[in-house]
């Protein structure tokens, strides 16, 4: 499995989560006339953790989650779900940790996002 999957099977599998915007986390950008609230999500950053005789198949990845709302109502209770959901977390293959939250309005698409950051760890299976 990949992260992208391996994430998405989790957070989509969350009550949470899928009570507040069904399976609108998508990959790198939302689809036209997508129903809001609806999340993207992206690696920021990759590192692999290398040993003498070759990978230790730890993968350390930076993901960002952009949570867009049409209100600051929909935008928090999503980005509350979202913390509870992936900060601190353990569920093999993946782990997390939250390490930076920022909120804005988007003027143009009078929008709210909720920007996260997370750092997930990865052991490789395969």
């Amino acid at each position: 499995m990949s992260l992208r999957s391996d994430l998405y099977d989790y957070i989509t599998a969350d009550g949470s989560i899928v009570a507040l915007i069904g399976t609108r986390f998508y990959w790198l950008q939302l689809p036209e006339n997508v129903t809001y609230p609806a999340t993207r999500y992206f690696v920021v950053s990759r590192q692999r953790t290398a040993a003498h005789d070759g990978s230790t198949g730890l993968d350390t990845i930076t993901i960002q989650i952009d949570i867009l709302a049409e209100d600051d109502g929909q935008a928090e209770s999503v980005s509350t779900a979202f913390k509870a959901a992936l900060d601190g977390f353990k569920d093999s293959p993946l782990s997390g940790l939250m390490i930076n939250e920022y909120d804005q309005f988007e003027g143009e698409g009078n929008l709210w996002r909720v920007t996260h950051e997370y750092l997930i760890h990865r052991v490789s299976t395969a």
